[in-house]
């Protein structure tokens, strides 16, 4: 399924709770809710006045929360496009905004070097935290543990670096072997973290400091997303070569290769039953495919 309609490249694809549904940021100054069972666009959001960097669901999948250019974080209606809070974020591009796993706030990072965090009902900011990262690569720049206990972002050394999502101290920094990290992503339970680099490797590192665990290699060049399924089992992930890769996530088998796309892949992420993937890309499309394909080895177009 090949959805069409954004006019720039699509920066950042996410699920709401259902599965139902779908928002995807654009370059084109807006984000869009799809119903991806009807395929078809339910809602165009235009609160923005530049580009939209990155938009995400609630996990209640009530609000939605955006993150321009301009730096205003707008969290809004998916089903009607009202504005519940319009806060200016950050001087300069916003690049990366997430919500807790609780829904009780937000955490956005932008080009001013500061990860904010938000309070859901007020819009009341909790915590402005300075961060030395000059190599953020929205939208996958900014991760919750799956408990809420931490937040993480990139430094400017590539290295992963941990806060206290409640008190804001900070925690501590996984030291990648790989410079610089272009994407990381919790596994559901916290226990693993897996990182997408420059050069096309993938690493999985134990979340709890025993070092290096995995090392996928398959795609020729920068890793642009990665994320993991529901289950932990696989993990996906999208690249400027234009493909998706699925990976077993114990033994590190490729297991699947999706191609479609005609330019770069920007986003990948899970449906919540793990049963398809969605795709964002530079060509200006939203795909969905079908992950459930697992003895498949070769090139796979959306269902």
């Amino acid at each position: 399924l090949t959805l069409r309609g954004h006019g720039s490249e699509v920066s950042s694809v996410h699920w709401d709770a259902t599965g139902d549904r779908l928002v995807a940021a654009g370059m084109g100054g807006s984000a869009r809710i799809w119903h991806t069972g009807k395929a078809r666009q339910e809602l165009e959001f235009r609160g923005h006045q530049e580009v939209v960097k990155d938009a995400a669901w609630s996990p209640t999948a009530d609000r939605v929360a955006s993150l321009g250019k301009e730096g205003e974080l707008h969290i809004w209606h998916p089903g009607t496009g009202e504005v519940i809070h319009s806060l200016e974020a950050h001087v300069g591009s916003g690049l990366a905004v997430r919500w807790s796993p609780d829904g009780d706030r937000l955490a956005s990072v932008g080009e001013d070097r500061f990860l904010r965090v938000w309070e859901n009902e007020s819009g009341r900011e909790l915590a402005a935290i300075a961060v030395e990262s000059r190599s953020l690569v929205p939208p996958n720049s900014l991760a919750w543990s799956p408990d809420g206990t931490w937040l993480a972002v990139p430094d400017q050394k590539g290295a992963i670096v941990v806060w206290n999502a409640e008190s804001f101290a900070l925690e501590r920094r996984f030291e990648c072997l790989r410079l610089p990290s272009k994407s990381f992503a919790w596994s559901p339970r916290g226990d693993r973290l897996a990182l997408g680099f420059l050069s096309g490797v993938i690493q999985v590192l134990d979340a709890e400091g025993s070092g290096e665990t995995l090392e996928l290699a398959g795609h020729n060049s920068k890793v642009s997303s990665v994320a993991w399924s529901p289950d932990g089992a696989r993990l996906a992930s999208g690249g400027v070569d234009r493909s998706i890769r699925v990976w077993d996530a114990v033994t590190g088998a490729q297991c699947l290769v999706l191609r479609g796309h005609e330019k770069a892949v920007d986003s990948v992420t899970w449906s919540p039953d793990g049963t398809r993937l969605a795709s964002g890309s530079h060509d200006q499309t939203v795909k969905i495919w079908d992950s459930q394909r697992r003895d498949r080895h070769d090139d796979e177009e959306p269902r």
